[in-house]
């Protein structure tokens, strides 16, 4: 479901036209992947930024069962263009008032993978990069636990009201 099959045999069509391209793993597990891919096994966060700001492009080939996209909102954060499988969850994630903010292709097929790759690649680093970072900013935890609170204060006060108690509950904050 994490779709690397689906990159690894999109590599090919990328490393025609990007034939120094250097993929770097990071998770458990291990597979045969060939020349080009390095994998660095389970990292810290610290290391995982680190690798996210160098990097050309962050790629979510993930096929399914994703229900949001954290990966993305943290590679968006740290300056990465992201190319992403066309899940619904991806896509939502990747949506800010002006449109997706990466490129997303349809899963599975690595054709359209590579094909989105390599117009990521092509483009200007920056080019995506200040909106990822202000799209990310949004679900920082300063800006949704703002938001949080404010729905947990109007529910608690819509239950007040309906249940005559005012602001009496013990629970109110």
């Amino acid at each position: 479901r994490k779709g690397f099959s689906t990159l690894l045999a999109a590599l090919p069509r990328v490393r025609a036209a990007y034939p120094d391209l250097e993929v770097v793993v990071a998770g458990a597990g291990r597979t045969t992947a060939g020349p080009g891919v390095r994998f660095v096994g389970a990292i810290s966060d610290q290391e995982r930024n680190r690798l996210l700001s160098q990097a050309d492009v962050f790629v979510a080939p993930q096929t399914g069962q994703e229900s949001f996209g954290i990966v993305l909102l943290e590679a968006l954060a740290c300056g990465a263009p992201v190319v992403a499988s066309d899940l619904a969850a991806f896509e939502a994630v990747l949506s800010d008032h002006t449109g997706l903010v990466g490129h997303v292709f349809r899963r599975g097929d690595p054709v359209a993978l590579a094909q989105a790759m390599n117009r990521s690649l092509a483009e200007p680093r920056d080019l995506r990069r200040l909106r990822g970072r202000a799209l990310a900013a949004g679900y920082d935890w300063s800006v949704v636990g703002r938001q949080l609170l404010g729905i947990y204060r109007a529910a608690i006060q819509r239950h007040s009201v309906r249940c005559g108690t005012g602001s009496q509950t013990p629970w109110a904050v």
